[in-house]
């Protein structure tokens, strides 16, 4: 594999990656609480059931929460709903993986410059054109 295809293959890992490590969803204790005070632009509901569904422009009036699902006005009310999770950004993975992106480019510049070539100290001969020489290059230890 040539040393562009690993690059290019390292630089796609990390591209992403780094879409998974910005945001987290978070469990919320107080759902109707927490919407009315903090108007998350969205809202992620795991029913008892175990169904699952994504509320955009949540708002709370009394026990009832209104927004659209799926493109859909809907009016739910969370008196036994289940779970609430909101999305916020994650700090601590966001910075691993900017360090673990400045360690990589540092990796790819260190080979690219040619840091990994062989000895510094050994000459490189050519076996096709000098094949005692690349005989006695192989022999010294």
């Amino acid at each position: 594999m040539t040393l562009r295809r690993q690059i290019s293959m390292v630089m796609m890992a990390l591209m992403a990656s780094s879409a998974m490590a910005c945001h987290k969803y978070v469990l919320v204790p107080t759902p109707l609480d927490f919407i009315a005070n903090q108007r998350p632009p969205e809202i992620l509901v795991t029913r008892h059931d175990g169904t699952r569904y994504s509320m955009s422009g949540p708002q709370v009036f009394g026990d009832t929460v209104v927004g659209y699902v799926n493109g859909q006005y809907q009016e739910i009310k969370f008196t036994n709903e289940g779970q609430v999770r909101v999305r916020q950004n994650a700090r601590a993975q966001t910075a691993m993986l900017l360090g673990m992106g400045v360690l990589g480019v540092a990796g790819m510049v260190y080979l690219v410059t040619g840091a990994l070539k062989g000895d510094a100290g050994k000459e490189l001969t050519d076996c096709d054109d000098d094949p005692y020489g690349c005989m006695m290059a192989r022999a010294r230890p």
